[in-house]
């Protein structure tokens, strides 16, 4: 998962009060729980200072709003979430020895200054900006990075990169939207289960799917991908449209009388769920040329869980 990473630049402009603060601080926090709860980033953000330093209004710092949210509870969810979202500080704080000697061999572009750290070290760990929408510049979902770094030959070159960033809630979306994209393009059946919850973050997989992974042939990631994806995609939908059953993006069919009739081949559909009870998975999609992914929905919860991902199951 991706680290978030406090954009000290972002609050270098200060307002009159914490109250002028608190709606943009609260939306702040809706998209950083949006990033943690679909697993696109860490529940921790990386920080230069704590929140009693950054005094970004005439009458108090972000410690401030953060104890007037904690006293009038308007905004319980949000602020829970700030107060156990673990910060990390100083910045460098438990990053290993080769990142922490590369970024030393960095220096942020003139106008930002030492503030801009934080943004250089985001461009190296491809992680994602967390800031107050304050000046148009970071009021967006990408920001363009500005740095010198020292090469091989102890010449300087000048870096251009674009990164993440988070200032309002809506950006989540498309943050994770794009995290997703990008993993989906360099899955492989090796780190697919790992990263399951991140790239199919609709979808529930049953403890059986771990091996069954391993067993396919490595070039048939692209259609397993593919309608896992369609699949996942369906299942987001699913709730807000609320019909019956989602709307499938590719064929789907449920298992045949005969099969779910035969006590041998019903059994064969039988898989362990998320958590490790035997379950039938009698609906199923194909990939390949006679492959099959295996799942199963539940109205009442919305649920799309796939049990099964291989060959064929036998038909007598």
């Amino acid at each position: 998962m991706r680290e978030m990473i406090f954009n000290d630049l972002s609050v270098r402009t200060r307002v009159s009060s914490i109250y002028d603060l608190r709606p943009l601080f609260v939306d702040l926090a809706r998209g950083m729980a949006a990033l943690v709860s679909t697993n696109v980033a860490n529940p921790s953000l990386r920080m230069t200072s704590s929140w009693d330093d950054y005094r970004c209004a005439e009458d108090g710092s972000l410690w401030d709003l953060i104890l007037l949210m904690r006293r009038d509870r308007r905004e319980v969810e949000e602020i829970l979430f700030i107060m156990r979202l673990s910060a990390k500080s100083p910045l460098l704080n438990d990053l290993p020895d080769e990142v922490v000697n590369r970024f030393k061999g960095c220096e942020p572009a003139i106008e930002d200054g030492v503030h801009g750290e934080c943004l250089v070290l985001c461009a190296q760990l491809l992680g994602v900006a967390i800031s107050l929408p304050l000046q148009e510049r970071f009021d967006r979902d990408k920001l363009l990075v500005h740095f010198q770094e020292i090469a091989p030959d102890l010449e300087l070159n000048d870096v251009e990169e674009t990164i993440d960033n988070l200032a309002r809630s809506l950006h989540a979306t498309l943050i994770s939207s794009r995290t997703r994209r990008r993993l989906l393009d360099k899955l492989t059946f090796k780190d697919l289960w790992a990263s399951r919850a991140t790239v199919f973050p609709n979808l529930v997989f049953g403890l059986d799917v771990e091996d069954q992974l391993r067993q396919i042939n490595v070039e048939l990631i692209g259609p397993v991908v593919k309608r896992l994806s369609e699949l996942n995609d369906a299942a987001e939908e699913w709730p807000a449209i609320g019909t019956a059953a989602p709307r499938w993006r590719s064929k789907v069919s449920p298992e045949s009388e005969s099969v779910m009739n035969n006590v041998g081949l019903r059994n064969s559909r039988m898989f362990r769920d998320s958590q490790g009870r035997q379950t039938l998975f009698e609906w199923h999609a194909r990939f390949g040329a006679s492959q099959r992914i295996h799942f199963l929905f539940d109205r009442a919860t919305f649920r799309v869980e796939i049990g099964y991902v291989g060959n064929h199951l036998p038909l007598n």
